[in-house]
Protein backbone atom coordinates (compact mmCIF):
# COMPACT_ATOMS: atom_id res chain seq x y z
CA UNK A 1 0.00 0.00 0.00
CA UNK A 2 2.81 2.18 0.90
CA UNK A 3 4.63 1.54 -2.15
CA UNK A 4 1.39 2.04 -4.44
CA UNK A 5 1.31 5.57 -2.84
CA UNK A 6 4.41 6.92 -3.47
CA UNK A 7 4.39 5.93 -6.83
CA UNK A 8 0.82 7.23 -6.99
CA UNK A 9 2.33 10.25 -5.94
CA UNK A 10 5.44 10.45 -7.67
CA UNK A 11 3.58 10.28 -10.95
CA UNK A 12 1.66 13.38 -10.00
CA UNK A 13 4.12 15.24 -9.35
CA UNK A 14 5.87 14.68 -12.36
CA UNK A 15 3.00 15.50 -14.49
CA UNK A 16 2.46 18.41 -12.42
CA UNK A 17 6.24 19.62 -12.97
CA UNK A 18 6.28 18.83 -16.60
CA UNK A 19 2.97 20.66 -17.05
CA UNK A 20 4.39 23.63 -14.84
CA UNK A 21 8.01 23.53 -17.73
CA UNK A 22 5.50 23.50 -20.34
CA UNK A 23 3.59 26.49 -19.60
CA UNK A 24 5.91 28.12 -18.42
CA UNK A 25 7.91 28.44 -21.62
CA UNK A 26 5.00 29.10 -23.38
CA UNK A 27 4.54 32.03 -21.34
CA UNK A 28 8.61 32.99 -22.08
CA UNK A 29 8.14 32.21 -25.89
CA UNK A 30 4.60 34.81 -25.87
CA UNK A 31 6.26 37.52 -24.44
CA UNK A 32 9.29 37.17 -26.24
CA UNK A 33 6.98 37.38 -29.68
CA UNK A 34 5.11 39.70 -28.14
CA UNK A 35 7.85 42.51 -27.12
CA UNK A 36 9.87 41.80 -30.27
CA UNK A 37 6.93 41.95 -32.56
CA UNK A 38 6.50 45.31 -30.86
CA UNK A 39 9.51 46.49 -31.98
CA UNK A 40 9.13 44.94 -35.30
CA UNK A 41 5.85 46.49 -35.86
CA UNK A 42 7.21 50.09 -34.78
CA UNK A 43 10.49 49.74 -37.50
CA UNK A 44 7.23 49.05 -39.75
CA UNK A 45 5.47 51.94 -39.80
CA UNK A 46 8.16 54.57 -39.31
CA UNK A 47 9.93 53.01 -42.29
CA UNK A 48 7.02 52.35 -44.08
CA UNK A 49 5.19 55.85 -43.63
CA UNK A 50 8.24 57.61 -44.73
CA UNK A 51 9.07 55.85 -47.99
CA UNK A 52 5.76 55.89 -48.63
CA UNK A 53 5.51 59.91 -48.11
CA UNK A 54 8.63 60.16 -49.96
CA UNK A 55 7.81 58.15 -52.95
CA UNK A 56 4.47 59.55 -53.47
CA UNK A 57 5.61 63.26 -53.00
CA UNK A 58 9.04 63.45 -54.35
CA UNK A 59 9.04 60.86 -57.12
CA UNK A 60 11.54 62.20 -59.38
CA UNK A 61 13.66 62.99 -57.09
CA UNK A 62 17.66 61.45 -57.19
CA UNK A 63 18.62 59.52 -54.48
CA UNK A 64 20.69 61.91 -52.53
CA UNK A 65 17.65 64.27 -52.80
CA UNK A 66 15.32 61.70 -51.46
CA UNK A 67 17.76 60.94 -48.19
CA UNK A 68 18.69 64.84 -47.74
CA UNK A 69 14.57 65.63 -47.56
CA UNK A 70 13.89 62.45 -45.20
CA UNK A 71 16.66 63.48 -42.77
CA UNK A 72 15.02 67.47 -42.56
CA UNK A 73 11.97 65.65 -42.36
CA UNK A 74 12.46 63.34 -39.46
CA UNK A 75 11.67 63.05 -35.66
CA UNK A 76 14.96 64.92 -34.36
CA UNK A 77 14.52 62.53 -31.46
CA UNK A 78 14.38 59.49 -33.15
CA UNK A 79 15.92 56.20 -31.67
CA UNK A 80 16.48 54.02 -34.23
CA UNK A 81 19.25 54.35 -36.42
CA UNK A 82 17.59 55.81 -39.90
CA UNK A 83 19.84 55.19 -43.16
CA UNK A 84 19.83 55.83 -47.04
CA UNK A 85 21.57 52.96 -48.86
CA UNK A 86 21.75 53.14 -52.57
CA UNK A 87 21.59 49.96 -54.70
CA UNK A 88 25.18 48.88 -54.36
CA UNK A 89 24.31 48.97 -50.87
CA UNK A 90 26.59 51.87 -49.65
CA UNK A 91 25.36 54.00 -47.11
CA UNK A 92 24.63 57.82 -48.22
CA UNK A 93 23.50 59.15 -45.03
CA UNK A 94 21.97 57.83 -41.95
CA UNK A 95 20.92 59.74 -39.01
CA UNK A 96 23.79 59.45 -36.56
CA UNK A 97 25.13 62.50 -37.56
CA UNK A 98 28.74 60.60 -39.48
CA UNK A 99 28.93 59.91 -43.06
CA UNK A 100 29.67 56.48 -42.45
CA UNK A 101 32.05 54.45 -45.06
CA UNK A 102 29.83 51.36 -44.54
CA UNK A 103 28.20 49.15 -46.65
CA UNK A 104 25.33 46.70 -45.89
CA UNK A 105 24.17 43.78 -47.20
CA UNK A 106 21.48 42.13 -45.20
CA UNK A 107 18.56 39.94 -45.95
CA UNK A 108 16.30 42.95 -45.25
CA UNK A 109 18.11 44.94 -48.08
CA UNK A 110 17.94 42.10 -50.45
CA UNK A 111 14.54 42.33 -50.57
CA UNK A 112 13.77 45.60 -50.32
CA UNK A 113 15.79 46.02 -53.50
CA UNK A 114 13.86 43.76 -55.06
CA UNK A 115 10.48 46.01 -54.31
CA UNK A 116 9.41 44.69 -50.84
CA UNK A 117 9.81 45.48 -47.06
CA UNK A 118 12.80 43.37 -45.28
CA UNK A 119 12.64 42.77 -41.93
CA UNK A 120 15.79 41.36 -40.51
CA UNK A 121 17.08 39.97 -37.13
CA UNK A 122 20.38 39.37 -36.15
CA UNK A 123 23.40 40.87 -34.61
CA UNK A 124 25.67 43.90 -35.68
CA UNK A 125 29.35 44.07 -36.78
CA UNK A 126 29.87 44.93 -33.07
CA UNK A 127 27.88 41.85 -31.37
CA UNK A 128 24.73 43.82 -30.08
CA UNK A 129 21.12 42.05 -31.07
CA UNK A 130 19.52 44.66 -33.66
CA UNK A 131 15.90 44.07 -35.56
CA UNK A 132 15.96 45.79 -39.23
CA UNK A 133 13.16 47.00 -41.61
CA UNK A 134 14.29 48.11 -45.18
CA UNK A 135 11.54 49.71 -47.89
CA UNK A 136 12.05 50.30 -51.16
CA UNK A 137 12.76 54.07 -52.56
CA UNK A 138 11.62 54.32 -56.32
CA UNK A 139 12.74 56.28 -58.92
CA UNK A 140 10.53 56.49 -62.62
CA UNK A 141 9.37 52.89 -61.26
CA UNK A 142 12.75 51.75 -60.68
CA UNK A 143 14.56 50.91 -57.09
CA UNK A 144 17.14 53.17 -56.64
CA UNK A 145 17.76 52.82 -52.86
CA UNK A 146 16.69 51.57 -49.56
CA UNK A 147 15.23 53.46 -46.44
CA UNK A 148 16.16 51.18 -43.40
CA UNK A 149 15.47 51.37 -40.06
CA UNK A 150 17.53 49.35 -37.44
CA UNK A 151 17.26 49.37 -33.75
CA UNK A 152 19.05 47.49 -30.63
CA UNK A 153 17.44 45.28 -28.56
CA UNK A 154 19.33 45.20 -25.89
CA UNK A 155 16.40 46.89 -24.05
CA UNK A 156 14.06 44.20 -25.16
CA UNK A 157 16.23 41.70 -23.58
CA UNK A 158 16.54 43.69 -20.38
CA UNK A 159 12.41 43.84 -20.12
CA UNK A 160 12.59 39.90 -21.10
CA UNK A 161 14.87 38.67 -18.37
Amino acid sequence: MDSIRKRLTSRYLAVILLTIIVLEGLFIFTTINYYYGGVGEALLTKATISSSFINRYAPSFSLDNKARYIFENIDKNELALVEVVNSAGLVILDNSGFYPDKSINSPDFEKALQGEVGKWQGRSKLGERVMAVATPLWRDGEVVGVLRYTSSLAAVDKTVK
